[in-house]
């Protein structure tokens, strides 16, 4: 004989678990998002003229950045040049302190970065077209995560608006971080 784990309703069960679930993971289903992953890095495994064409943009950008690095020791401690200029809409690295090194170097270096994933993310033969866009999607809020605009030690505008204001601006945020956990 089978035992009998539930009595009852057995939709009600399954309600509350996926009331559980939902808030758990803030409303984002983690079964698809790693059905779209699995889906992506199965076929970008299976793709050798992908994985090519990655090696030859990491190659080359490599090499860019290291063009790039060099101009800027021969000019000094600013390059007034760009490695790679930000896409229109992207304003993370406008200030003019983005441009004095070694900030210069962090943020050329994160926008190579988002490029080469944006390549890796798209275009894979196979990928349904929702789990390219979902990939695509993950793998931009990760790295916008570390992002050199979003950390203290990396941004120079931060670092300048903390010696300004002599930490203020610090205490201030975390004061908004206890605010928001409160909430």
């Amino acid at each position: 004989m089978i035992p009998v784990l539930f009595q009852g309703d057995t939709e009600a069960v399954d309600r509350k678990f996926h009331a559980f679930w939902a808030r758990a993971f803030s409303s984002l289903s983690p079964e698809s998002a790693w059905l779209a992953y699995f889906d992506w890095a199965s076929h970008l495994a299976s793709s050798p003229g992908k994985q090519a064409q990655l090696a030859k943009l990491a190659l080359e950008q490599a090499a860019h950045l290291a063009n790039y690095l060099r101009e800027c020791i021969a000019d000094g401690s600013a390059c007034p040049c760009s490695c790679i200029e930000p896409p229109a809409t992207d304003h993370r690295f406008a200030e003019p302190e983005w441009r004095s090194w070694p900030f210069n170097l962090l943020h050329q270096s994160f926008l190579l970065t988002e490029r080469w994933w944006d390549a890796a993310t798209h275009g894979v033969w196979g990928v349904e077209k929702h789990h390219e866009n979902v990939v695509a999607f993950a793998a931009r809020q990760y790295l916008d995560m570390f992002s050199p605009g979003n950390l203290l030690f990396a941004n120079p505008v931060a670092l300048k608006r903390t010696a300004e204001e002599g930490g203020a601006n610090l205490v201030r945020g975390l004061g908004n971080l206890v605010e928001n956990i409160r909430c």
